[in-house]
């Protein structure tokens, strides 16, 4: 049971549903609640989209490690789970299961709310995932984009579906109220903002796990971007795209959380000084071991910055009284 629950990232799936639980309950409920607006997605159907996400995204992360087993050898042969403890069959069934479900959950979410085109994303995401780990990885900077956005999507996933709903139900109260019209945009913008948040961080990690793993990357012949610019040239990205992730922590204080010194506490000891120190960590390394490091810490990064929703939500909460 451990080699399929490594197989499919559980540690990954959990941060997903986290994810997906704040984006819900720490942004847009807190926002709506001011104008005491319920909910209009079902926690049912919440439950049915979280699970059709994780079921996919866990798919995902299994058909990459079935279609990366020789480079894996190369890379990490200790960490080599198919055909080593799991037979490469009973790898690719548990993909075809876990996507399968994945899919039917989608489906039928999108048709309890009447919005079967909703299930066409469905279907882009899966096909997306088994793109990148048949065609896309091995394409300069295409794979690294391709992850990007997909991990940028999770919280998009949420606003999709709650935030449509909550627009039609109230869309008279809305229309006459100009200062709710705005409230409903500033939700939609910090939704965004996260986004943005995890698709710069991603972006620069990986980066960073492509400069860990070029030995292996170079011997399979990958077209990553240390291999075809440089160690210097990817490093230096991986720079600019914590830089940029800077500048939108800059941005979502100013424009969400201005005066509110919890939040600016949190952004400057928890977020910005951690990201700087990986910074200079980046430039002095040298070894696949010291990248890993400087990955592990962005990764502890990125979930911290998912905990800015905590602040976040208690500014929220606080302006209501």
């Amino acid at each position: 049971m451990k080699y399929y629950l490594k197989l499919i990232r559980w540690p990954n799936l959990i941060i997903i549903i986290i994810t997906m639980l704040s984006i819900r309950y720490g942004v847009i409920y807190p926002l709506i609640k001011i104008y005491g607006f319920d909910l209009q997605l079902s926690l049912f159907d919440f439950i049915l989209l979280m699970f059709a996400t994780v079921l996919i995204a866990a798919g995902g992360y299994v058909i990459n490690d079935y279609f990366d087993r020789r480079i894996d050898m190369e890379n990490k042969p200790d960490d080599v789970i198919v055909t080593t403890h799991i037979a490469r069959r009973s790898v690719m069934s548990l993909h075809n299961t876990l996507t399968g479900i994945g899919l039917l959950f989608g489906f039928v979410l999108s048709y309890r709310i009447d919005q079967n085109s909703f299930s066409i994303l469905f279907i882009i995401i899966s096909g997306a995932l088994w793109f990148y780990s048949t065609l896309y990885k091995r394409q300069l900077l295409v794979g690294n984009i391709l992850v990007s956005v997909l991990t940028a999507l999770v919280p998009l996933m949420v606003m999709l579906y709650d935030v449509p709903l909550i627009i039609a139900q109230y869309r008279p109260m809305i229309i006459q109220n100009i200062q709710l019209y705005k409230d409903i945009h500033y939700m939609m913008y910090a939704v965004l903002l996260f986004s943005g948040f995890a698709f710069l961080t991603t972006m620069s990690r990986e980066i960073i796990k492509d400069i860990q793993d070029f030995e292996g990357d170079s011997t399979c012949q990958r077209k990553t971007v240390p291999i075809v610019w440089g160690v210097k040239i990817a490093k230096i990205i991986a720079l600019i795209f914590l830089a940029l992730t800077l500048v939108a922590l800059g941005f979502i204080y100013h424009i969400f959380l201005q005066n509110d010194l919890i939040s600016l506490i949190y952004i400057i000891l928890v977020l910005s000084i951690p990201i700087l120190i990986l910074m200079v960590l980046i430039l002095k390394a040298h070894s696949s071991k010291d990248f890993k490091f400087c990955s592990q810490i962005l990764k502890l990064i990125m979930v911290l910055g998912l905990l800015l929703v905590i602040p976040f939500y208690l500014y929220i909460t606080s302006s209501m009284v």
